[in-house]
Order: C-alpha cells, then structure tokens, then sequence
C-alpha cells in the first residue's frame, strides 16, 4: 500500500501496527522516494515506544486516536532509531499527516505520509489519507479475523482429532465442510471435505443428519443399523441444525458413535432375562431348551446347538437349530452321522477342561473338527463365522455343552462373549438340574401325597439325626409345624429323644408285623403325650411312623378310674345298707326304736344313693346311644328350681347353706321339667359336694335376653382353669384319687350338658380355681 501512495501523493509513507494504546508500535510497512532512505528503513527496525518517545507525532496519534494534520513544518520531524542504533535516518519532512487505524471500535495503529515539501497535503489530501486509513483498517481488521478463525479452527481440529466419536459439519447443501478421521472409521468407507452423504452406498434418507438439514430437527442418540463387509454394525448419531442471525440454517452436526458392542451387550441381557422367565417357568426341560433356540436365533446367533450327556457319558444332541431352515436340516443331520467325539474337537475340550472355547474364524478350524473331508464340506457349508462351546455343570457335575455360532451379517464372537456363553450355560444347567431334581422326586409323589393325609404321624430322620420328612399330622401331634422342624436335629424337637429312641423298636424293612409298635410318653411343649411308634431303616435313615394316642389313653383312663370310683360309690352305700340290716336282723342285741327308726333311715338313704348312681349310669347310656327322650314344654323354672333346692338342703351337711333368689316376672322356660330337674340336681349336689370345708351355696334365677339364666354358685374347692373345658367330659372326675374325700360317678356334668344341648340351651363354668365356682345354665323362654 506504500507504494500506491509513493510518489503520489507524499515522498514517505509508513504503516505502524500495536496491539493497545500502552504496547508498542512496530513499523509493518513502508516507502520512500529516495532509495537510500528506503534501503536503510529496510535494514532499522524502527520501534517507537511510547513511554520514551511521547513527542513523536505517531506515537501521539495512536495514543490519542486524534489525527494530525501539519502542511508546513518549520523544522523538519527526525526518527529515532533503537538505542544502540548509529545510523539516523533523517527526513526532510516540511509536510506532515498522521492518521489512526482504527476498526470496530479498536485502535489498530497508525498511518503516516510526509513530504519534503511544505503546503503539499491539503484539506483533500487529508480527506484522501483518511479515507485510505479507513480502508487499511477495514483490511487490517479482516486479516485479523481469518487470522483468528485459522486458529479457531486449527484448535477445533486439534479437538476433534482427540474424540472418540465420529463428527461431521456440513453446509445447507449437504456436504461436508469439516471432519475428524473417526467419522471415517466407524462410517466404514471414505469420506472427506466435500462428500454428499445422501450420496453413500448406505441410504441415508430421513436421517439424523437429512432432518437436521432438511427439518431443522435436533436428535439425541438415535440407532441406525448399516452393513458393510456382510457385516452390520449399530450406530447411535446426534445432529443439530446450526442457524444464522436470521434463523436460517446454514450448517448441520452430526455425531456417530458405534455402539454395536453396547447394543450387542444390551441385547445379550435382554436375551438373559427373558431365557431365565423361560428356564424358571417350565420343569419341561425339552420345551424350554427348544424356546431358548428359537429365541437366540437368529437374535443372538445364528446357530445354537446343545448337546447332554446319557448315563453311559455319550453325547446326544436335544436342540440344534439354525437361522436357515433347511441348514438346521444339515446340522441334525450332521450330529447323527458326525458326533463330536474327536479328542481336539472345541466340545470336547470343553467337556473335559470344563473351560468355554473360542473360535474366532470357525471356518479356519472346519478340518481340525471333522472326521473326513466330507465332514468338512460340511461343516463349511453351514457356514457359520465364529463359535463359542461353553459346558454345562450343575453342582459339580457336568450335564454337557452348548454351541453358538455367528453367520455372515452378524458381529463375530470375541472374548467379551465368553462370559455370556457361560452366564447361559449356567442357567441352562440350573435348570435340568432342577428338573432332573423335580423327576426324581415325582417318582415319590404319590407317596409323599399320601403321607399328606394319612392319618398316622410319619418323621422321616437322616443318618445325622436331622428332620427332612414332617407330614401335617406329624405337626399337629406335636405341635410344631413342618416348616419349623425340617432340618433341624430331632433332639432339639423332642425331649429326652436319646432315651427315647432306645426305646422304639425298628425294622430293618417294612415288613407286616416285623415289629409292634411301643406306646411311650414324649414331652410335647411341657405337655405328656403318649404316642404309638414304630420305625423302619432307609438307605438314607429312618422313618418314625407314629399315632397319638394320648386321648385314648385318657378314655381307657377314665374307664378305669370310672369302674373305681362306681365300685368305691356302690361299695359304701352297700357296706352301709349290709352293717343296718344285719344289726336289724340280730336276736341277741335289743335294738330301741329311735335306733332302729335310723338305722332305718341309713338304709333308705343309702339304697336312694345307690339309685342315683345307677340312674346315672343308664342316664348316660341312653345319651350316648341316643335312646333319650325330650319332651318340651312351658316349664315354671322358678317353681322346680325351689323344689330342687328344698329336697337337697334336707340332705346337705351341717356348714352347708343353700339359698335361692329369683327375679320378679320370671317368664316360662321351654324345657322338659324331669330333665331341668336332673340338671339343677347335679349342679347343686355338686355345688354342695365340692364345698367339703362348708360355705354358701346360692341358685339365682334371672332374665338374660331372650332366656333364663340360671346360675349356682359355691365357695369350695374351685375348677382350675386347664380343667374347665374337660369338666363336662364323661367319666371326668376333679378330683379323681378322693384327696379331698369328694366322690362322684364323673356323669352328672356330662349328661347336664347333653341334656341342655338337646333343650337347646346352653352351659358353663366361671372359676378362678380358688375361691368357688359359678355354673351358668341358659334354657329359651317359652
């Protein structure tokens, strides 16, 4: 640009540029028309510092920003040269205008012509030289621009370069404008500045990108699936419409990240979750197995195979299926005619290492698996890529193998697929287990049904002495329920069970009448039960087979104590009726009449006793084979209640009081008047019987609803309350061995509570085993 202005409009021209109004100015450019003053401005870097040289108009004019125009000078400007300089260069400077660069606002430096000439710049020259500084600074201020954008976008490279993702800027029309080498490695082909990516050999219409573009869309990780090499790869791509100040798109992003490993991954754990619902939800092994082909082909393979183990350790193949129809055909066919049963054969190193194989080309390794060249034909005919053998074992023991196999278009297996082969084949061998488990145990179902609803008790112990058979009448015998005492120790469940056990007689076998069973007491929860038990040895242990019989040992003992107790009831009353009749009958003793008018009365009351008893006995035995009549009607319960009361007070002991109150009103009861009779007497005579020491026996009579309540209270000897709901059993007794010198037949409770049953009422006992006891009975109004 000097030399434009040299020589026309001045003899020197000089282009200074700074950074800011306190920096330095540094001469950029310059012209003169004497060639010596030129040459020596080429050889001086003429540096003007501000602090130092503040009277030079140019440093003043890029401080200030304010022009300067001089066209007469009365002596001539000098520049300084850098200290140390000799040379100085000297100009004849008569005519002087110095005007800033400025552009947006920022100070870009300085533009000054000068001539040698007094008066030659005028007002137009001045005009023309700023206009001209103008235009420098607009160049000036571009030239900083691109300077700044080379290094925006050296630095946007130098980014690009680092990422892990394949990105691309294109322009409104498609084409790439910038890219990373990346993009080119997951896009599978080449690509460069310039390339129309509606143009590849994978149709991109309606992608990411186009929509970008096109729609002005912005999308987040959308998959796209492409194929290269017969081989597809996933994509994930992001792209953004980039818009001018006017909202206009100018340019579009686009970010590809291949995620076909992720996808493949993400793929495998949806396979995983959904063959383990198909593993768990079936025992039919055969049905699940051949749904879990279906569903890993062609999903996660495109050939799967699975090969078990017989007794005799020979392979046999269950599932072999491949995403080819008619090449499953080939591979059945091929596993009955080929077994994999070569010693270097990937199944077979499997089986025996228990270790997954990896094949990462399987073709390479057909001739090492086959038996002859025809096998291999074969094999490379199913043409599957890659392989993975993974083993099956289930607690130790191995079950046998399967075989996956990739084909053309999908990724080949590598190491990362070693850990799902084995995470499948460990479901897989879960579950034959389980259903290997699940027949054995169904060859015992019926047994074990029966032994649900048997009436006898069965244990079933191992040869440790631990529980693994409780059947519910076992639990509810001993009161324990079969989830609390399989796989516990007996001894924690049964007390005393060492001495118990030698004790029980047990077979060798479960032969009939091999051994009787022993009727032993076994503590069940501080309670005596008396069980009839017999065992029998299994390979495995031994099976108590038991019925508890503690009720009918009660029976028996009610039985017996019952025949005591009448013998002992009929044996005083009689001893007593025999002593008074043989007194009567003697001829050498004179009996007076007051005595013979009691032992009289003995004889009666004796033999009236003996009655009751007797009364009592078939009372019960007409109850108990339902020969009882009932006859009902409207019953004064008040009147038969005095009755009762005055007949068994004329017979109480001395100290016994027995008094009756009734309320007003009372209704009439619907009842049979002898039964209601028998009951009040059994439940006062008892009230008075069990009152040994003496006390108040009270009948009240009430209204309670819509019945009448009858209530006999005592203060004697009391019902415990373990005692109180066994009080109304037949042949019960409270006080069985007489301690308390009280005597009964144990029927008078039992046959009150059938009758009142049958009379559709109702009868209890309220006592705090101490001090008394109240008996309620209930009868409908009539």
């Amino acid at each position: 640009m000097p030399q434009l202005v040299v020589p026309r409009i001045a003899d020197g021209c000089h282009v200074y540029i700074g950074r800011d109004c306190d920096s330095e100015l540094v001469r950029v450019a310059h012209a003169h028309v004497q060639p010596r003053i030129s040459t020596l401005l080429d050889k001086i870097d003429a540096v003007y510092d501000v602090k130092q040289h503040r009277r030079i108009p140019v440093v003043e004019v890029f401080r200030t920003g304010n022009p300067i125009h001089r066209p007469a000078l009365v002596r001539p400007l000098k520049t300084v040269a850098r200290p140390g300089e000799e040379e100085l260069v000297r100009m004849e400077s008569r005519s002087l205008i110095v005007v800033p660069l400025e552009a947006g606002g920022t100070r870009l430096g300085v533009l000054a012509v000068t001539s040698a000439k007094p008066g030659r710049h005028g007002d137009e020259d001045f005009e023309l030289v700023s206009e001209l500084a103008r235009r420098v600074s607009l160049a000036l201020d571009l030239v900083g621009l691109h300077r700044r954008a080379q290094d925006s976008l050296a630095q946007l490279q130098a980014v690009l370069a680092q990422l892990p993702l394949g990105v691309a800027i294109t322009d409104a029309d498609h084409h790439i404008v910038l890219l990373n080498d990346e993009l080119e490695r997951i896009w599978g082909a080449p690509v460069s500045v310039g390339y129309d990516h509606r143009k590849s050999d994978v149709p991109t219409a309606g992608w990411p990108l186009e929509r970008a573009i096109e729609q002005g869309e912005v999308t987040i990780g959308e998959r796209r699936d492409i194929t290269r090499n017969a081989e597809t790869r996933t994509l994930e791509i992001s792209a953004a419409p980039v818009r001018d100040a006017e909202g206009a798109i100018v340019s579009a992003v686009a970010i590809l990240a291949d995620v076909t490993r992720r996808s493949r991954a993400e793929e495998t754990l949806r396979f995983l979750a959904r063959a383990n619902e198909l593993l768990v939800a079936s025992l039919d092994w055969e049905r699940t197995l051949t749904a879990i082909a279906e569903l890993a082909v062609p999903a996660l393979a495109g050939y799967l195979v699975i090969d078990l183990l017989d007794e005799d350790d020979e392979l046999h193949w269950v599932v072999a299926v491949h995403a080819d129809p008619e090449k499953t055909k080939l591979v059945r066919e091929l596993r009955g005619r080929y077994p994999p049963t070569l010693s270097t054969h990937p199944i077979q190193v499997a089986l025996r290492t228990g270790e997954p194989q990896l094949l990462p080309d399987l073709q390479a390794e057909a001739d090492a698996m086959a038996h002859d060249t025809r096998h291999a034909r074969a094999i490379r005919k199913i043409a599957n890529t890659s392989g993975l053998v993974a083993p099956l074992v289930a607690r130790g023991r191995t079950l046998g193998t399967i075989s996956l196999g990739t084909i053309e278009g999908q990724p080949r297996f590598d190491e990362s697929d070693l850990a799902m082969a084995m995470e499948l084949a460990r479901r897989i061998s879960l579950a034959l287990d389980n259903a290997r488990l699940f027949a054995e145990a169904q060859e015992r179902a019926h047994a074990a049904v029966a032994l649900e609803y048997v009436d006898d008790g069965v244990i079933l112990v191992d040869e440790a002495g631990i529980v693994r058979l409780w059947n519910p009448t076992a639990a509810i015998s001993l009161r324990r329920p079969a989830v609390e005492a399989v796989g516990r120790p007996i001894a924690e469940l049964l007390g005393h069970w060492q001495s118990l056990r030698s004790r029980i007689p047990i077979a060798s076998e479960p032969q009939a009448g091999a051994s009787r069973a022993q009727t032993l007491p076994v503590e069940v929860q501080g309670e005596e039960r008396w069980l009839s038990i017999s065992a029998v040895r299994f390979p495995g242990g031994t099976v108590y087979a038991f019925r508890d019989v503690t009720d009918e040992r009660a029976v028996e003992q009610m039985k017996t104590d019952f025949v005591s107790t009448v013998s002992h009831e009929l044996r005083t009353p009689l001893a007593a009726i025999y002593g008074a009749a043989m007194t009567l009958r003697r001829r050498d003793v004179a009996v007076e009449e007051s005595q013979r008018d009691k032992l009289l009365e003995v004889v009666s009351n004796e033999a009236d006793r003996l009655a009751r008893i007797v009364n009592d006995i078939l009372w019960a035995s007409r109850l108990e084979s339902g020969r009882m009549s009932i006859a009902i009607e409207r019953c004064d319960a008040a009147a038969i209640t005095t009755e009762v009361v005055d007949v068994l007070r004329s017979r109480a002991p001395a100290g016994i009081d027995v008094a009756v109150s009734k309320s007003r009103g009372l209704p009439q009861v619907a009842a049979d008047p002898d039964k209601l009779r028998q009951i009040l007497t059994n439940l006062i005579d008892n009230a008075i019987k069990y009152s040994p020491d003496g006390g108040h026996v009270e009948v009240e009579i009430g209204r309670s609803g819509g019945r009448v309540r009858f209530r006999v209270t005592d203060e004697g000897l009391g019902i415990p309350p373990a005692e109180q709901d066994r009080i109304f059993e037949k042949f019960f007794r409270l006080d069985p061995n007489l301690t308390r010198g009280v005597g009964g037949t144990g029927l008078g409770l039992y046959i009150s509570r059938e009758l009142v049953t049958r009379m559709n009422g109702r009868i209890w006992v309220d006592s705090d085993g101490r001090s008394g006891s109240s008996f309620f009975l209930e009868l409908p109004i009539a």
